[in-house]
């Protein structure tokens, strides 16, 4: 399984399918709070890949995509329960600087970057929330129209 993640077709089919992602989240909890992986490798591996599939050129990005989206952003709440923090150290190290418009381009993407907001990381949590201080006035722009509401939690979110 853990080589199928580094696969790139064949990440974003599991990604993207509702049993798939279930399969992903249980590789990388494995992998993160049941194997004794003293240096987290394999499940650095496979956030990377997951990063890395999130925006792959190939079709729509899965920031919008209705289960993918849900796998990122359970993924995240998971962490933060057990107090570990691959994913988003992979995610702020991928979009270091670009958290607001890579992340937050969409309504559903704005969930996923609430959700990173709350990691258990303080060094992370500290970066991400001065991310988010900067980004206030982009947001806001996005909250006209329809679909708002992971905009409107996202900046209800933002210590002022």
């Amino acid at each position: 399984l853990l080589e199928l993640t580094q696969r790139p077709a064949h990440l974003r089919q599991l990604m993207t399918q509702r049993v798939g992602s279930r399969v992903l989240m249980e590789l990388l909890m494995y992998h993160t709070t049941r194997v004794a992986d003293s240096d987290g490798s394999a499940a650095t591996q496979i956030c990377q890949a997951v990063v890395t599939a999130m925006d792959a050129e190939e079709g729509e990005s899965l920031w919008e995509h209705p289960v993918a989206h849900v796998l990122v952003k359970n993924w995240l709440k998971t962490e933060s329960e057990h107090g570990e923090s691959p994913m988003a150290t992979a995610l702020c190290q991928a979009y270091k600087g670009k958290l607001v418009s890579q992340m937050a381009q969409t309504n559903r993407g704005a969930f996923c970057l609430l959700a990173l907001s709350s990691t258990t990381d303080a060094n992370l949590k500290k970066s991400i929330a001065q991310e988010l201080k900067k980004g206030r006035k982009e947001l806001t722009k996005k909250c006209d129209g329809t679909h708002t509401k992971g905009y409107e939690a996202l900046l209800a979110a933002i210590p002022k």
